[in-house]
């Protein structure tokens, strides 16, 4: 299900592991957090303290804190803390067995990565280590996650040994240490990357040098009222969107709407596949590594190249690459290991980019099934240019008016993440879409426009699909 590089977390480990410089490494023991009666409850199963002596002598403390979960999906939340806030190096130890499952691991809400915890032996595994992790003074949470258990697992069981938390490491000393006996290593991964970056494309070579898209402006308020005759979404994605924390955001004064629409979808789809951990991804990554997958340097571009970005590189978390006001420069070597974990979800473009004309009645109701399977939609179209934005009510549904071909631009990308249908609607109906303006758009962030509207300016649809087991 899950990728994760055992020889990134060896090498991070050898590299940056004696570098800390300032404060002290801070060394956890997995057992110490129950005995000092830390540990969260969890929301099933029983946690004890293991002795692990008679399985070998590899465990710190001769110990581990020993998890018995019942299913998918079950919890358990670990807090520590740290005394000073800053960018630290995690590197974490976990049991291995015939009767362990997967785990996905999350710090303060963020998935870090996957650990497979299957082995025909009782071991301690090798290290997991992720460098320029951010943490909080005070209170942070390390939460564990079941995510199933491999074919030949006959249990769920979770182990965890120890972490260590280690202050950001010094590059200069880094560097030097890459120079010597890890300098293959490195040379290797920079060839992987190379060889995923400015690949020549057919379909991309067909597409405009760049894309032009609108910036924000100011529009009137949008809503939806729920009188007697305001017809009923039949599905509306935006409780599920709001339970999991998939926060509407801005994209600030940049051209960087397909980014956005592209990465929530992600979030999405991932949330949707393996839980929470997703909600928050980063647009900056996208958008850099659709660029070094392209060999383009735009900020912000078509949903194809985005995602050629994505299934070469991956995605990583907000946290780890923050969107910036400006364009930030490439991701490094962290941040690409961080964003290469992951599964990668697949992509239907339901209509590929092509502007001359709209969305076919197939187009149109494969995007409203895609909805029934409650998944979202994201649409690059033609937007309203500024001062043609007009709003008119119909039925208690306040609409984005259409102001004529003229008066509309190519254009913004947008997700449509619910619909209903009725025939007093142009083109029978009227879909919830999410914009990427910040909450002060329409009704806080999201909008409403009509099935004719979304048919008639169209230029393309992409899908992400829930991930396959």
């Amino acid at each position: 299900m899950f990728r994760i590089s055992f020889a990134f977390a060896i090498i991070a480990s050898t590299l940056f592991g004696d570098f800390a410089q300032g404060k002290q490494d801070q060394m956890i023991e997995g057992e110490s957090m129950l005995r000092g009666r830390q540990v969260v409850r969890p929301n099933a199963g029983n946690v004890s303290v293991q002795d692990m002596t008679g399985f070998g002598r590899e465990w710190s403390g001769g110990s581990q804190l020993f998890w018995g979960p019942e299913k998918r999906g079950d919890r358990l939340d670990l807090p520590f803390s740290i005394a000073s806030s800053g960018n630290y190096k995690i590197t974490s130890y976990f049991t291995q067995g015939p009767d362990y499952g997967i785990v996905r691991i999350e710090l303060n809400g963020n998935s870090l990565f996957t650990f497979d915890g299957f082995s025909k032996q009782v071991q301690r595994s090798e290290p997991l280590s992720f460098d320029s992790v951010p943490l909080t003074a005070g209170r942070n949470t390390l939460s564990l996650i079941v995510a199933g258990k491999g074919r030949e697992s006959s249990g769920l069981l979770v182990g965890f040994d120890q972490m260590t938390i280690s202050p950001e490491f010094n590059t200069t000393r880094v560097g030097a240490a890459v120079q010597g006996r890890q300098a293959a290593d490195v040379a290797k991964f920079a060839k992987a990357i190379k060889a995923k970056s400015a690949i020549k494309d057919d379909f991309i070579a067909k597409l405009p040098a760049q894309l032009v898209t609108v910036l924000p402006y100011k529009t009137p308020p949008m809503k939806l009222l729920s009188g007697p005759n305001t017809p009923a979404l039949k599905v509306d994605l935006r409780k599920y969107i709001l339970d999991n924390h998939m926060a509407i955001r801005s994209q600030g004064n940049r051209g960087t709407c397909s980014v956005f629409a592209t990465t929530f979808c992600i979030e999405y789809g991932m949330t949707k596949s393996f839980g929470s951990g997703f909600a928050d991804m980063s647009e900056e990554f996208l958008n850099a590594v659709g660029n070094m997958a392209s060999g383009k340097t735009d900020d912000g571009d078509f949903f194809y190249v985005l995602n050629k970005g994505y299934q070469n590189f991956g995605l990583c978390a907000e946290i780890f690459m923050k969107y910036q006001p400006t364009m930030a420069p490439p991701p490094n070597y962290n941040q690409l290991h961080l964003a290469d974990v992951w599964q990668r979800l697949q992509p239907d473009f339901v209509k590929s980019w092509d502007n001359t004309k709209g969305l076919t009645n197939a187009q149109l109701n494969k995007a409203i099934s895609y909805l029934d399977q409650e998944l979202p939609v994201a649409a690059g179209m033609y937007w309203p240019k500024k001062g043609f934005f007009k709003v008119k009510s119909i039925m208690g549904v306040d609409l984005m008016d259409d102001p004529g071909k003229p008066n509309v631009t190519d254009g913004h990308s947008i997700v449509l993440v619910g619909y209903a249908k009725s025939q007093l609607f142009p083109g029978g109906g009227f879909f919830v879409f999410r914009n990427s303006w910040g909450t002060d758009f329409g009704e806080n962030g999201y909008g409403y426009m009509s099935f004719e509207y979304v048919q008639k300016y169209t230029n393309d649809l992409l899908v992400y699909k829930l991930a396959q087991e």
